[in-house]
């Protein structure tokens, strides 16, 4: 029978070596999860870059709308002067087409204006971005973690710590 300090010596090196097989096997989790959280911070980056890629069509279809406008508008003045040979109808149609256009343009005018308004915003304060990004890839992550253990999350993202007395 071995000695009592030989016994604890041998229960603390394992205890030892159980603590430091438990540490690495959580260091290559947390460098596990930081490569995932490192790709989907990338793929938001790769997609807020297509968003504001196309915004360029956009400002290319309100200058087409503006000189389409610019046009009616020529074509409505230069009616409105040859008063004897234009019909009322073709300046009825024409105001209706040009009232179109402009409603059209308007919206469209909005519409670029948000967008800039948070293109400015996100160009402005970069760390909303990243703290969307990083909260994004936390759920992602909490996600696969719960499906690669089989769980369900709650739904409302929130742990529920209400704590019901018996009976009730």
């Amino acid at each position: 029978m071995p000695s009592s300090p030989s016994r604890l010596r041998r229960t603390l090196s394992d205890l030892l070596l159980a603590m430091l097989n438990a540490t690495l096997i959580l260091v290559a989790l947390c460098l596990f999860l930081g490569l995932r959280l490192a790709g989907t911070v990338e793929d938001v980056t790769e997609r807020l870059t297509g968003n504001l890629a196309s915004v360029a069509p956009l400002r290319d279809g309100v200058g087409e709308m503006t000189e389409e406008l610019r046009a009616l508008r020529a074509d409505l003045a230069a009616v409105t002067t040859q008063a004897g040979e234009a019909s009322s109808e073709r300046v009825a149609a024409l105001n209706a087409r040009l009232e179109a256009l402009d409603a059209r343009l308007e919206t469209t005018q909005d519409r670029f204006a948000e967008l800039g308004e948070r293109i400015d915003s996100a160009i402005e304060d970069p760390s909303v971005l990243i703290d969307r990004a990083v909260r994004a890839a936390a759920d992602q992550t909490a996600q696969n973690l719960a499906g690669m253990a089989g769980c369900a999350l709650p739904a409302s993202g929130a742990p529920d710590l209400a704590v019901n007395p018996p009976g009730s």
